[in-house]
């Protein structure tokens, strides 16, 4: 009879354990917001840096349909998750812009249309704080022109640095 105490604890443990590691999905927002914020997210957020093919390929994706050959789109690489947050506890809003600045920094994407149509170049950039439109604590809308970098050697110094 010792061993099933034993075998409870072995085969608990882990379930126990791992009770820390279960993420909890990104809230869903109301049905008065939930078409601008999915909008945004299918847009702008790219959870794995790995899974991005490039900016011809993503921007090809049948998210751009009023648009084909957009001019100008930046991707996110977090998760839904992290960029709402900015919305939440982890931004700070901007009264003069009336956007909502990271606290944190992220890594982007910014792929711009080329001399040819629909052809991209594409300039990844480390390190930025991203400025966002919230409504109702949802991310809804990037403002790319206010991506700032901040400084490896000195995290309180930012500075603005032209993503042309």
């Amino acid at each position: 009879m010792k061993i099933l105490p034993f075998c409870l604890l072995v085969c608990l443990l882990p379930v126990c354990l791992s009770k820390n590691k279960i993420t909890t999905p990104a809230p869903t927002p109301p049905p008065s917001i939930k078409p601008r914020y999915d909008h945004f997210v299918w847009q702008h957020i790219r959870p794995i840096q790995d899974n991005f093919e490039g900016c011809d390929e993503e921007m090809k994706n049948p998210i751009f349909p009023r648009n084909p050959c957009k001019k100008k789109n930046t991707f996110i690489f977090a998760t839904t998750k992290k960029v709402t947050s900015i919305c939440k506890d982890d931004g700070i809003y901007d009264e003069k812009s009336g956007f909502t600045r990271s606290k944190e920094v992220f890594q982007i994407a910014v792929c711009s249309e080329g001399k040819e149509r629909c052809k991209y170049t594409e300039k990844q950039h480390n390190q930025r704080l991203i400025f966002v439109s919230c409504d109702g604590g949802f991310p809804v809308v990037i403002n790319f022109k206010h991506l700032f970098f901040v400084h490896l050697d000195n995290p309180n110094y930012i500075s603005h640095k032209s993503l042309k």
